[in-house]
């Protein structure tokens, strides 16, 4: 069984190193695995890191169109039976490829195999344990409990159901989730994989108003459903103090963004760069 290590990038020298060598750590057979870089033509040092790594990444550096278009551009080259897409400043912890590969060689295994996770600083120190739940499917309405990189799939996945959306830039692995879990299996094991960075200049750290309403809208636009608890994240972010403003303020922003949704009435939907129509949504 032949793994894919799928990885977008773009201006990540200062981890993309170690994100490669906990790959390397896997112990792997040559042969039984490839990796694959797409960078999007970073200038801080990541080709030097490509060209000199021991594993010989197959690597391109061009511009691309944000993440989900890096992802897609690797897809095309991998010829792996699982895929592993990583991001290039998270990284996997000892072991964990294995894990994985074996119930994925039991018979009858699922489509989709995905672990526990923790979250580390820009120092790779720990700061937490990855909020990962038993897979139900209603619940990715109000949240992603998925660690993305803790998370391995049959390359089939792909070939049935599309490649990721490119519309979606902060929550682009929720709308592959959703859109997959409708018609494939998801199982959780019970050993932790890999380790997720969250830091400040993290994308979806820095603006998480975005990142909310990709996520309404992604639950929507799979289960027909606007999501209150994704809602009234909006609204917090939407007033200016945040979570520090007072409750009854949250709770009219809140009345104010459900009554536009129902009237199909939502500027605040649209912002730069994505459209939720390119999806061909509708509300309902």
């Amino acid at each position: 069984m032949k793994v894919s290590f799928v990885i977008p990038s773009y201006q990540q020298g200062k981890y993309i190193g170690q994100c490669l060598d906990s790959i390397a750590a896997q112990n792997l057979v040559e042969g039984s695995f490839e990796v694959i870089v797409q960078d999007g033509g970073s200038t801080d040092g990541t080709q030097g890191i490509l060209r000199n790594h021991p594993l010989r990444p197959a690597w391109e550096s061009a511009p691309d169109n944000g993440q989900a278009h890096a992802v897609n551009l690797a897809m095309k080259k991998a010829t792996g039976d699982v895929v592993a897409w990583i991001n290039s400043d998270d990284y996997y912890l000892p072991g964990a490829i294995g894990k994985v590969l074996g119930e994925f060689s039991r018979p009858n295994s699922p489509s989709v195999l995905y672990g526990n996770g923790i979250q580390v600083d820009t120092l790779g120190n720990k700061t937490g344990d990855y909020p990962v739940e038993d897979w139900n499917y209603d619940r990715l309405l109000d949240k992603c409990f998925l660690c993305q990189p803790a998370v391995l799939f049959h390359r089939g996945i792909f070939d049935r159901h599309g490649p990721l959306n490119e519309d979606f830039h902060l929550a682009v692995d929720l709308e592959f989730w959703l859109r997959t879990g409708k018609a494939e299996t998801f199982l959780r094991i019970p050993e932790t994989l890999a380790a997720a960075r969250e830091y400040l200049e993290n994308k979806s750290q820095s603006n998480p108003l975005r990142q909310q309403i990709e996520a309404l809208w992604a639950g929507h636009l799979h289960t027909g459903k606007f999501s209150k608890k994704r809602l009234w994240a909006i609204a917090e972010n939407r007033l200016a103090r945040g979570k520090g403003a007072p409750w009854i303020s949250k709770v009219m922003e809140w009345l104010k963004l459900w009554g536009e949704l129902r009237r199909k009435e939502y500027p605040w939907l649209k912002l730069p760069q994505w459209n939720p129509s390119h999806s061909g949504a509708t509300v309902t």
